[in-house]
């Protein structure tokens, strides 16, 4: 078989697809609950760890609004609150800032697709 190199566009693609294939192990791998949604509070993805903590399937929240996980005598506290629109990041260009984004974050071990790590 005869090597051919591949165009700048082609190996952008296939960088693509292995960030996409990665973030998908993490979010697969976690044991945490990730769920992400539209600004309008749609859900748009929920993981396995969603389902094992808060008992429903994917296939059940996909499309549905995130309030109809939160007990209804919260939802306006939550939306009061803000806490459907998206948490504004830490500014990195302090140390309180760097110190802040790093207390928020938690290493999860990655799968491969044969189970390991």
């Amino acid at each position: 078989m005869a090597y051919q190199e591949k165009s700048a566009g082609e190996l952008t693609a296939d960088m693509d697809m292995l960030a996409q294939s990665r973030l998908a192990a993490i979010v697969s791998s976690s044991d945490d609950v990730i769920i992400s949604k539209t600004l309008d509070g749609i859900v748009t993805t929920w993981n396995a760890s969603a389902t094992r903590i808060l008992g429903f399937e994917a296939e059940e929240m996909v499309g549905e609004p995130i309030l109809r996980i939160i007990p209804r005598g919260l939802h306006i506290r939550v939306q009061l609150q803000g806490l459907l629109q998206p948490p504004q990041p830490p500014t990195l260009n302090t140390p309180s800032g760097w110190q802040e984004a790093l207390d928020h974050t938690r290493r999860t071990p990655i799968q491969t697709r044969n189970g390991s790590l």
